[in-house]
């Protein structure tokens, strides 16, 4: 990825990587990242992928949580996760199982149909949480859905492919799609992808000339297919006996807790001055109320309907 804070690869047998080193650090602006490899290079096990300056991103970035994420996880079967310490070139941190192989893709039937040009109003571009919003959402069509940037493709469904774009603000992307629902395919992604796929810190761009910035303390929208991303993981890493945990100002949006909460995240890490009022609104928190307050917001199509279900805190 271009700011150097994440690496992408793809094996031979069609699993797609994604490695991002700590939380939001796509913020650092490539600061504390040098990359050792660049689009298009083969490597193998062993190689030199990104140096860091690990002192200057712990004291600069939210979080050193270094991510490691299968992003065509329905291609795996079964996972199994290494543990103890680790050995750089021979401890596995991941032992996939894939489904059997995949039918090639069929040429979908139907029209194949564009949307207007859409201005990105990211800050960072499509970098890997906006993308893997809209990767959820394109994989819930039957149609081919593609998003391009000038000549230049990617697979809708793929955070990697999504990411390897490399976006930025004020980029104009358009969505194609073919297939039996292209049209509710655009009619639904294209609004989503002007407001920003849930990211924080941007909002729609009325015009190129007049593209804004929300403040910093505007509260995050709750996009949907965030929320379901979320609760997904949440769903895997039970399975694996794993905790998850939430940052960001996500975690201390007084109104995202209960449906945070309702997901099933483990623990919410927010800043200091937010602890005591996060702390004292769970403990008066229903867990039964939060979950179905969860399970309805699920249901809401965009971040101003979840917004709108919320009680005020």
């Amino acid at each position: 990825m271009r700011p150097g804070h994440a690496v992408t690869l793809k094996t031979a047998g069609g699993v797609e990587v994604l490695m991002h080193v700590g939380i939001d650090t796509v913020t650092l602006k490539g600061r504390g990242f040098t990359p050792r490899v660049k689009v298009g290079d083969k490597v193998e096990t062993g190689a030199l992928l990104i140096e860091f300056d690990l002192d200057y991103i712990a004291t600069n970035a939210k979080s050193l949580l270094t991510e490691v994420i299968i992003s065509n996880s329905d291609r795996v079967s079964r996972t199994a996760y290494g543990s103890g310490t680790a050995s750089v070139g021979k401890t596995p941190v991941l032992t996939l199982t894939l489904n059997a192989a995949a039918e090639a893709p069929k040429e979908e039937a139907g029209p194949t149909l564009t949307s207007e040009a859409i201005v990105l109003p990211n800050p960072n571009g499509l970098h890997a949480r906006p993308a893997a919003v809209l990767s959820s959402m394109a994989k819930t069509f039957q149609s081919d859905i593609r998003l391009q940037l000038g000549d230049r493709p990617a697979n809708a469904r793929s955070v990697t492919s999504l990411m390897a774009l490399e976006t930025a603000l004020g980029d104009k992307v358009l969505l194609v799609a073919k297939g039996p629902d292209a049209r509710e395919a655009l009619d639904k992604l294209t609004p989503m992808i002007a407001k920003g796929l849930g990211d924080e810190g941007c909002v729609p761009a009325s015009a190129l000339a007049t593209m804004t910035v929300a403040p910093i303390a505007a509260p995050a929208p709750l996009n949907p297919g965030l929320l379901r991303l979320i609760g997904q993981t949440v769903e895997g890493a039970r399975k694996h006996d794993r905790f998850v945990g939430v940052c960001g100002g996500i975690a201390g949006d007084s109104q995202a807790v209960p449906i945070l909460l309702g997901l099933g995240v483990d623990e919410l890490s927010v800043s200091l001055p937010s602890i005591p009022t996060i702390k004292a609104q769970v403990r008066r928190l229903s867990y039964a109320d939060c979950q179905a307050l969860a399970q309805q917001a699920l249901k809401c199509r965009t971040g101003d309907e979840v917004r709108a279900i919320l009680p005020e805190a």
